[in-house]
């Protein structure tokens, strides 16, 4: 038998590791557990931690990976925000979740999973104004291909402390 793609089987590890890297970011986990391993009390304040719970989470991508993290997110929000510009909106209402534009997605939601598969019209077409429209402390998961983003302007914004990224895939890996 012929292997056309292995994505199907990496997608459920992927979208854990995706959640799981949403939870550390929106509770500052790592930040505390760094602070813990050089001996140090973790002096973050919690007053902007989050809970995922009741909050607006967004997909970017719905194919294996997106569909992979829908089950995962359910069980924190009602609101499940989705963008993918090659399915029809009735498939994805009938998948229980929200269908939104891809800024509409970032402005809405306190949490963005990026997973989506590269093409030649969506390389890049995620940067600044995306990241700038979230709610300040918002969290950006880029789970599947670093082309899709404008890097520099993701690491912009994670530096200037408006979102907090978690990153997976890199521009050279």
């Amino acid at each position: 038998e012929a292997v056309l793609s292995t994505a199907p089987v990496y997608a459920q590890p992927v979208a854990e590791l995706a959640l799981a890297m949403a939870i550390s970011l929106a509770r500052r986990m790592h930040e505390a557990d760094a602070a813990l391993r050089v001996g140090k009390e973790f002096k973050g304040d919690n007053h902007d931690s989050f809970l995922l719970h009741g909050k607006a989470l967004g997909i970017v991508g719905f194919g294996n990976l997106g569909r992979a993290l829908l089950p995962l997110l359910r069980p924190f929000s009602n609101e499940i925000i989705v963008h993918d510009p090659w399915l029809p909106k009735a498939e994805l209402e009938a998948k229980g979740v929200i269908p939104a534009s891809l800024d509409e997605t970032f402005a809405r939601c306190r949490v963005v999973f990026i997973v989506a598969a590269i093409t030649a019209e969506n390389t890049g077409q995620i940067g600044a104004r995306q990241f700038a429209s979230m709610q300040p402390g918002s969290v950006v998961i880029l789970g599947s291909r670093a082309a899709l983003v404008n890097f520099p302007e993701l690491l912009a914004a994670a530096r200037s402390g408006h979102i907090r990224a978690g990153i997976d895939v890199w521009p050279v890996e």
